[in-house]
């Protein structure tokens, strides 16, 4: 606090802490921090871009002698130190969660993260259908994909899943879903649709569970003598907690269906 002379003037250390609180008020308010919400793809976190005005952080000698000279800015300034110091360790335990594992070689499969922080392969069961995906649909119809046996045979545990996969560069929206399954006691399935006059199938909005997308990485792939390819490495996250069941990652194929349980 301020002490007023008996007379109603400030005395010399009085001054000399009111200059110091106007001086540490203005560096405060010169060094405010830029924050940006990342649109990639849930990336919520927040990242510290820039200091807004580069010269507010210049070494001032009179300001130094101030603040040495008042207790009062010292303990002003403390808990603005310790509030920057909590920003940084923040911002490096939020760049560590948001690593992710080299891609695989095999641009084929659809990858989960195990306990082990290894990636490891869904395995790919086949499915069967009476329509052909791939050609027009000569009618509207609704009908179901079944695979064999009541269970997949990955489990996996509830716990921040994360799945890796590859996507052809431009291909927007991405083709990959995550559906449950209907598990009965011979088979699993799942209800799909067909329209009539186009190509292509859709799960139902029931089944469907939503997801968020990452892309990691935009590499380039020979695709033959001379011709390179370019495809994204992506995380995908569901949105929501999944209950426990039968869950499959569908694509453009129901030839083969990433299956996998969760307990």
């Amino acid at each position: 606090m301020f002490i007023e002379h008996a007379h109603g003037l400030l005395t010399a250390s009085a001054k000399r802490e009111r200059q110091a609180f106007r001086a540490l008020r203005k560096m405060i308010r010169g060094n405010r921090v830029a924050i940006n919400i990342s649109p990639l793809c849930g990336d919520e976190s927040a990242h510290v871009l820039q200091i807004s005005d580069r010269r507010t952080c210049e070494a001032q000698p009179r300001h130094r002698i101030f603040i040495r000279l008042c207790d009062a800015s010292r303990k002003l300034f403390a808990p603005l130190a310790l509030a920057i110091t909590l920003l940084g360790l923040s911002g490096s335990q939020t760049v560590a969660q948001q690593s992710f594992p080299d891609p695989p070689s095999d641009l084929t499969k659809i990858y989960f993260l195990s306990g082990t922080n290894d990636l490891a392969a869904l395995p790919f069961e086949s499915a069967i259908t009476t329509v052909n995906v791939f050609q027009l649909a000569v009618e509207d119809k609704v009908t179901r994909v079944r695979i064999n046996g009541p269970n997949a045979a990955t489990i996996l545990a509830n716990q921040d899943l994360r799945f890796f996969v590859f996507v052809a560069d431009r291909m927007d929206p991405p083709p990959h879903q995550l559906v449950r399954l209907t598990a009965g006691k011979s088979d699993r399935s799942l209800k799909i649709s067909v329209i009539k006059g186009r190509k292509g199938y859709a799960p139902f909005d029931e089944d469907n569970v939503r997801l968020q997308r990452r892309t990691l990485q935009r590499l380039s792939v020979p695709a033959g003598p001379g011709r390179m390819i370019f495809v994204n490495y992506m995380e995908l996250r569901p949105s929501q907690t999944l209950p426990p069941g039968e869950y499959a990652i569908i694509g453009d194929s129901l030839a083969d269906i990433a299956t996998f349980r969760v307990k």
